[in-house]
């Protein structure tokens, strides 16, 4: 590797958090920049098959992915703040490929706590945080046939299925006053999901090789025919 490229390697390592206290950013190929880069592959999802320029613009891409997938000023980072009862192990990153939106169908006052039990990986709530309750690839029993290959996004209240619909509201029986009538989204309430969604996908992007295939939304229940397939693009 020349001097100009493994000078480029170095800063991303150190920028991704694998040091090179000795020497730092010299642009020479040593023990220290070895096993680095050693650290930096044994922590990827997958295993490194890139050598050269391949590797380099890898590491740099991951490094801008990794600037994106700082939660927002709406995203709040409550992972180790909860006992994770409803972990029930890891998914494969290779399979994530679907964010499924649900509604909670039902609403409260109270901080993110209230809601720090569901089996979701982030709760969308209407003061206009989302609440990021557990890493993306943590396998979740919350959407039927996509828990596998998903990452889950609680919105709270209740919606109908065709806004402005209200035929199409599902409601408890015997509901009267506002829990028979449709809420609607707040402007804060979709910034926060947005967020949410962007920073599953950056995360997703990260420990992939080279970007990862995270492209369908989709409302719970909907087979995979009915869902939407976009284009979430994630820049520093």
């Amino acid at each position: 590797m020349t001097p100009a490229l493994t000078l480029r390697l170095q800063l991303a390592l150190i920028a991704q958090g694998y040091p090179l206290p000795r020497w730092g950013a010299d642009g020479h190929w040593g023990a220290e920049t070895s096993a680095a880069l050693a650290a930096w592959e044994s922590d990827q999802a997958q295993t490194v098959a890139l050598e050269g320029l391949a590797l380099v613009e890898l590491l740099e891409r991951q490094t801008r992915y990794l600037a994106a997938a700082r939660p927002g000023d709406r995203v709040i980072d409550v992972r180790d703040r909860h006992a994770g009862r409803a972990r029930r192990g890891r998914n494969s990153w290779s399979r994530i490929d679907t964010v499924v939106l649900h509604q909670m169908a039902c609403a409260g006052p109270g901080p993110w706590t209230r809601w720090r039990d569901l089996a979701i990986h982030f709760a969308a709530l209407r003061s206009g945080v989302a609440a990021w309750l557990y890493d993306c690839d943590t396998l979740l029993w919350h959407g039927h046939g996509w828990n596998g290959r998903s990452v889950g996004i609680e919105v709270e209240g209740w919606y109908a299925g065709v806004q402005g619909d209200e035929r199409t509201l599902w409601t408890p029986k015997g509901a009267t006053g506002e829990r028979a009538r449709e809420q609607f989204f707040t402007i804060e309430m979709i910034d926060a999901t947005q967020q949410a969604v962007r920073l599953a996908v950056a995360n997703d992007t990260i420990v992939r090789c080279p970007a990862g295939p995270l492209s369908i939304i989709s409302p719970l229940r909907n087979p995979v025919s009915e869902s939407v397939t976009v284009k979430v693009a994630v820049t520093s």
